[in-house]
């Protein structure tokens, strides 16, 4: 199991937000966690990635203990996260934005930069395209395309995102849905919560539903489809 979450309770204040989450990812899986608003999806997250502490619990990653770790170290761990919303600096370029990206390998040995840019320009072509145009200037589609790019500058063993269809028209959702497939197939763990659950679903090894911070159902993406009891309760017509 490449990440296992094992009772993991988070929050914010003296609000208690993710109850008791047990959940594990395996080594190329890609795993998309769905459920109403408010459920605590992107809480659980920012758990995992240590944007919020977990109260109790255990977050293990490729079997080492990474619970309360800050982000600044959980990234050199080999987990990377796309935030949902202000996840690029629009002010800069496109290659300013991969650089930044960069920075938590500044100086390890194994990090060669213009190795991984040429790999990310492999997979986003846009970006290699845009590199010197200005990233807040560029369509929602492609801003995302930035953002993932820049996550995935680090080569990351397991890449985190967070509702990366959010505000996204149809054709845009299809096709960053499609980059992410993409770069699972390519190796790379992927979990991700996600509004657009259906599609999520459809290209998803496994499914989790979250609801009221507590784990209601899990499956393979096809199971979870075809579930009458998860299509009424949280696919509705989505």
């Amino acid at each position: 199991m490449l990440l296992e979450l094992e009772n993991v309770v988070s929050g914010y204040g003296d609000a208690i937000i993710v109850h008791g989450v047990d959940m594990g990812v395996e080594d190329g899986e890609m795993v998309t966690i769905i459920g109403p608003n408010g459920a605590g999806k992107s809480t659980l997250l920012k758990t995992i990635v240590g944007v919020v502490q977990p109260r109790e619990g255990a977050i293990r990653f490729d079997g080492t203990d990474i619970a309360g770790l800050p982000p600044e170290k959980i990234v050199k761990h080999g987990i990377c996260y796309v935030r949902q919303n202000d996840n690029i600096f629009p002010n800069l370029s496109v290659m300013e934005n991969l650089k930044m990206g960069a920075w938590p390998a500044e100086g390890e040995d194994w990090f060669d930069f213009g190795d991984r840019l040429e790999e990310v320009y492999q997979q986003f072509p846009i970006l290699e395209e845009r590199a010197d145009q200005r990233a807040g200037s560029l369509s929602g589609g492609q801003q995302q395309m930035v953002a993932m790019g820049t996550a995935m500058i680090l080569d990351p063993d397991l890449l985190v995102l967070d509702e990366p269809s959010a505000g996204l028209a149809p054709k845009l959702v299809e096709e960053v849905f499609e980059k992410i497939v993409e770069i699972n197939d390519a190796g790379t763990t992927t979990l991700m919560v996600e509004q657009n659950a259906r599609a999520a679903l459809e290209r998803s090894d496994r499914g989790i539903v979250l609801d009221m911070g507590e784990n209601e159902f899990e499956g393979t993406g096809g199971e979870l489809l075809d579930s009458d009891e998860v299509a009424e309760l949280y696919l509705g017509t989505d």
